[in-house]
């Protein structure tokens, strides 16, 4: 049986990692929307459209579930 005894330090650390990925992925989205959609054209016929609905998803989830 394995036990794993976290400090305070290493659980602050993972919240700082989580907190990191969620900014990733939406400075990643932002990056789609602003310079890759504009170069599709606009066949999407969902509203809000699927990268705004991700946006929303890891504003509210965040980008890795724990």
């Amino acid at each position: 049986m394995v036990f794993l005894i976290f400090s305070a330090n290493s659980v602050s650390s993972v919240a700082k990692c989580f907190n990191s990925m969620k900014f990733l992925v939406l400075d990643l989205l932002g990056i789609y929307k602003t310079f890759l959609s504009p170069f599709f054209p606009p066949a999407c016929r969902f509203e809000p459209s699927c990268s705004e609905y991700a946006r929303q998803a890891v504003e509210k989830y965040g980008a890795i579930d724990r």
